[in-house]
């Protein structure tokens, strides 16, 4: 699935599941985006943003290691998000860091104003089977990340249904 709207959402959708196993794109993800970054901290990131959006979905309150990962990363731009605990925004200003750390408080930020802003009700983990997927939801009975998901639940619900036949 390509997230396309968010950046936060592309990078958490770094991690992906092919015939039931477990991926991880951020190399190439990094490489497409032209980030000279170091990994650990990106991976770090990542990890924190699946994490917010995860209890986003959920309705919970966000996590606050996860919370304090993202702050951290925002806080490296010329001027930066918090969220804080409401959830809300609160902006603040200091000089400016390195291209990784810039290229990571870019992410931090969308992250922030999605999980702090409208779409954060339209936040969702995919329900197919295996995927790890999160998506916008776009309309009231989308429950998968794209059409490839929607058409595997649909075979798998299928075939559990006829398999004893």
């Amino acid at each position: 699935m390509d997230a396309g709207t968010s950046l936060a959402l592309e990078l958490a959708n770094t991690i992906y599941a092919v015939r039931g196993r477990r991926q991880d794109g951020l190399d190439a993800w990094l490489d497409q985006r032209g980030a000279d970054a170091d990994r650990t901290r990106f991976t770090e990131l990542r990890d924190a943003v699946r994490t917010l959006i995860q209890a986003a979905s959920e309705g919970a309150g966000y996590p606050p290691e996860a919370r304090a990962i993202v702050n951290q990363a925002s806080a490296a731009a010329p001027s930066w998000l918090e969220l804080t605990d409401e959830p809300g925004i609160e902006e603040k200003s200091a000089p400016a860091g390195s291209a990784a750390d810039i290229e990571l408080a870019a992410v931090a930020r969308d992250a922030i104003a999605l999980l702090a802003g409208e779409r954060r009700e339209a936040l969702r983990p995919c329900q197919a089977p295996a995927c790890l997927q999160f998506f916008l939801k776009a309309h009231p009975r989308q429950e998968f990340c794209g059409p490839a998901c929607g058409n595997r639940a649909r075979v798998a619900r299928h075939y559990a249904r006829h398999k004893d036949q």
